[in-house]
């Protein structure tokens, strides 16, 4: 009887131990195993995405050649169907389908509507945001570039039809001409652009010779024809008929030399985006077989294990019966077999603890893993945005300006849409620096400052410019103190703090509130701590619930109906940067105090 209780507790307690060094070893497997079938269905969707654009790619060519259209023989309306519905995108490929349908429908009107629709395909099968060089490069030539090359050669071709020539021999439209052959010449170096770091990221550059010079071809074509057209238009002028003909002739000419290696040059790069998926989706499957093989391998020595220390227990147990009915000697060797298996027992729950929390560590560190990837992600993005703004924006800069020398001294009474139009530019091209400054990081520009005359300078140039109701107060504490620190990019940390100090106290521009509190104010105050430097900026205004304190160094949050929300995460960054810190002291109702701290001494920087 006696041995039969013993056994029982003995198999409760083995049972337990076996139960939480198996649990542990469980949740790691798990949290691996999901991340890498997470990384699988990425690969597999962006596997979709490349389906759809080969599916899609017959359609284009016959809409940019001007070829009847045959959608219902084409796997156009099957499988890019298909394709569409399982991306999420039913409605915008059916609403592309209804367009097809319209006899009235101009050709340039419908591989525009291709080319957005490609684009989608693209964003929404994450193609975009592939994390591997390679494949990204591919992923852009293949589902973005060869499309706006189409769209382009299309217009350029639109420009160049019988409705730009006269009878008489006169050209029109030539500047729309130039602009649209600009812009393919454009498309045609993003596409060769591209294709040349698509080859940098690969150890076997050698197979993208051919891809290499077929984007080459592509980006001195355009400018090639341009020198034609230039000649055209000069006999054109000089009253020779033939020559409008002969611009046609030689437009079809060009256009299907163009769409030649156009899509020669995107199947390419939609089989090497393939083929390298495929083989990383089968990387990541043979991983993770090998990984569950390896956890069900670990998992049963585990079981063997517990089963042998069962039985040795149990074998143990059989002779402390044989020496209890012997001898009270043998009781007690017995009880100090049981002290010893108590010790045993609190290593093993002393171990457990440590394993727990190692698990939670390596959480911990898998988030921040995740979290980063993604904001390199999104940094990747955000200066590919921003980058493809600048180009249309500062020609829109350059057209405004040759408008208004042109029309300078004509009254012609439109100033004031020329000055909104002005702001505006400003305005975007501030916000594509933030986006810009965000998302790249560039090295300081060092050198020895006196902070107290600095901050004061700072402060009185950003003054004229906020709104005369706020009242600025500065305690300077330092003296002639001295730090090393980038002149330009600490600056655009105050002006940010106080700019955002009175946009909360009293709103901004058109959009100015009434201050919540009796006299806007910003007290700017310097001082040395154990830190090193400390520069703070505190406001009376609303201040900030605990829900927005927790959010607002997020990129792109924000509680106003204008900016970024790129400021503060910037501010952060730039003082991090300079090896410092932010810290922010806020209450609904009571302000708020940001107040940012570097070390006293640095290493200068020099440019890259």
């Amino acid at each position: 009887m006696v041995s039969k209780i013993t056994s029982g507790k003995a198999r409760t307690k083995l049972s337990f131990i076996v139960g939480l060094l198996l649990i542990p070893m469980a949740i790691l497997g798990y949290l691996m195993a999901s991340q890498m079938r997470q990384s699988i269905e990425f690969a597999e969707k962006e596997l979709v995405g490349v389906e759809f654009g080969k599916a899609f790619r017959p359609l284009m060519l016959k809409l940019a050649k001007g070829e009847p259209l045959q959608a219902e023989s084409d796997d156009f309306n099957g499988k890019a169907r298909d394709l569409a519905a399982e991306l999420g995108m039913r409605g915008e490929f059916m609403t592309f389908v209804n367009l097809l349908k319209r006899p009235d429908m101009p050709a340039i009107d419908l591989v525009r509507a291709g080319q957005r629709l490609l684009v989608t395909a693209a964003d929404r099968s994450n193609l975009v945001l592939d994390p591997v060089g390679e494949t990204y490069h591919l992923a852009t030539l293949s589902a973005v570039y060869a499309g706006d090359m189409i769209s382009d050669l299309v217009e350029v071709l639109s420009e160049l039809r019988g409705e730009n020539l006269q009878a008489s021999g006169q050209l029109l439209g030539v500047s729309d001409v130039a602009f649209q052959l600009g812009r393919l010449s454009e498309s045609a170096r993003r596409l060769q652009t591209a294709t040349v770091a698509a080859a940098t990221w690969t150890d076997q550059p050698k197979t993208y010779n051919e891809l290499v010079k077929v984007s080459q071809h592509l980006a001195e074509d355009p400018a090639e024809f341009a020198w034609q057209v230039l000649n055209r238009t000069n006999a054109i002028k000089s009253g020779s008929s033939a020559a409008p003909q002969v611009m046609a002739d030689e437009s079809k000419e060009f256009a299907n030399h163009i769409l030649g290696d156009t899509d020669e040059a995107w199947l390419a790069g939609s089989a090497k985006l393939e083929a390298l998926l495929n083989a990383r989706v089968s990387d990541l499957e043979s991983k993770l077989f090998l990984m569950l093989l390896g956890s069900g391998a670990a998992a049963l020595i585990a079981l063997a294990t517990a089963a042998f220390m069962f039985g040795s227990t149990l074998s143990e147990l059989d002779k402390v019966e044989a020496a209890y009915d012997q001898s009270q000697a043998a009781k007690a060797e017995a009880e100090a077999m049981s002290l010893k298996m108590q010790s045993v027992n609190e290593d093993i729950s002393v171990l457990n603890r440590s394993l727990a929390d190692n698990v939670q560590k390596l959480r911990e560190a898998q988030d921040e893993i995740v979290k980063k990837g993604k904001m390199a992600q999104l940094g990747q993005l955000v200066a590919t945005v921003a980058h493809e703004l600048r180009n249309p924006l500062g020609a829109v800069r350059t057209s405004v300006f040759l408008l208004e020398r042109k029309i300078q001294g004509k009254a012609a009474g439109v100033e004031p849409q020329f000055e909104r139009i002005n702001k505006g530019i400003v305005r975007c091209d501030n916000i594509i620096t933030q986006l810009l400054d965000f998302a790249r990081s560039k090295d300081l520009f060092l050198k020895n400052v006196g902070i107290d005359e600095w901050v004061t300078k700072v402060v009185e140039e950003e003054a004229g410019k906020l709104p005369a109701e706020v009242s600025i107060e500065c305690e300077l504490g330092l003296g002639n103190h001295e730090a090393m620190i980038d002149e330009d990019r600490m600056s655009r940390v105050i002006i940010n703090l106080m700019a955002n100090a009175s946009e909360a106290m009293v709103g901004k521009g058109d959009k100015a509130t009434a201050s919540a509190a009796s006299g806007p104010r910003i007290q700017i105050k310097t001082r040395r701590t154990y830190r090193g430097i400390e520069i703070s900026v505190r406001d009376n205004g609303p201040g900030m619930t605990d829900e927005v304190r927790a959010r607002v160094l997020e990129p792109l949050f924000t509680t106003k109906n204008f900016g970024t929300g790129l400021g503060l995460p910037a501010v952060e960054k730039i003082v991090e940067q300079h090896g410092g810190g932010l810290d922010i002291e806020t209450a609904l109702g009571q302000g708020s105090c940001f107040s940012l701290w570097i070390p006293e001494r640095q290493q200068s920087k020099e440019a890259a």
